[in-house]
């Protein structure tokens, strides 16, 4: 390599550090817009992977063993997140309305107004692999649609198999009237009883296409990504270092949420789209 193509990297290099530092001190992450469907094969950005979970959702229901690899509840069987002041019942077939379907492969979680054991306004989804998986550290992806609306909180994260909180992984998660941030960061008790680090990226409008969500997490350092690009990487905290399984949910925000409850201008039902969740190891 010539001295000017050493020059040449160490500017280009100096440049992309002075964008990025630019929009973390304007309070988020930049990402530029990219066609939705180029990521559609997916696959670790980081080499020497190996898979070790899939789920394509051409059904909920395995063909082999006639079960399914995911939980329609939490871990201990709750039906809706009451801390999170939560306004829906994470219902299924066997207790009420059904909000799963499966299309072409491509997985629907449905959010509507409806009745429910809980007296909720609300029945949507939830899916965890609390019986079936869980890893320690490794690339972790989901590729998706995500719904638009106030009230509505998609999300893709990671929790302790041994039942603690936190910690807590959101590999993302999307407040439904700002489509076009997402939130990624962690739960952590390194530092206090529940150190949180929450960082808003800046995409394009996640409910137009479909785009991955990525996550590696590794022993030293954790790193999300979008479409492949890498986001932000920040050290594993202390009490990161436990197997975990993976949750997606369709939340709609009560009184008091994060999200707010959802306005008269949020078109119900809503729809979270799924086309593949993987998991990957070194």
């Amino acid at each position: 390599m010539s001295w000017r193509e050493d020059v040449i990297r160490m500017l280009t290099a100096m440049n992309h550090l002075a964008v990025v530092l630019s929009v973390l001190a304007a309070g988020g992450i930049a990402v530029a817009a990219e066609h939705p469907d180029v990521t559609a094969n997916g696959g670790p950005p980081i080499p020497e992977m190996h898979l070790t979970f899939e789920s394509h959702f051409d059904s909920l229901v395995s063909p082999v063993t006639k079960q399914s690899v995911w939980m329609t509840t939490g871990a201990t069987g709750s039906r809706t997140l009451g801390n999170n002041k939560e306004a829906e019942y994470y219902s299924d077939d066997s207790v009420g309305a059904n909000p799963f379907s499966v299309r072409d492969g491509v997985l629907t979680i449905t959010a509507s107004p409806g009745t429910n054991p809980l007296g909720l306004p609300f029945n949507s989804g939830m899916l965890t692999t609390y019986r079936s998986f869980r890893q320690l550290y490794g690339y972790f992806e989901m590729r998706a649609r995500l719904p638009a609306g106030t009230g509505l909180w998609p999300a893709f994260w990671l929790l302790p198999a041994d039942l603690s909180w936190p910690p807590e992984i959101d590999v993302m998660e999307q407040l439904g009237s700002e489509p076009g941030t997402i939130y990624i960061g962690t739960h952590s008790t390194a530092g206090g009883p529940n150190v949180g680090t929450t960082t808003p990226v800046h995409v394009a409008d996640t409910s137009d296409g479909f785009h991955v969500y990525g996550l590696d997490w590794e022993a030293a350092e954790i790193t999300w990504y979008f479409d492949n690009r890498p986001l932000l990487a920040q050290p594993t905290p202390a009490d990161m270092h436990k197997p975990m399984y993976l949750l997606i949910n369709l939340a709609v925000g009560g009184p008091g949420s994060w999200p707010g409850p959802p306005s008269e201008r949020t078109v119900f039902p809503a729809k979270f789209e799924v086309d593949y969740i993987r998991a990957y190891s070194r």
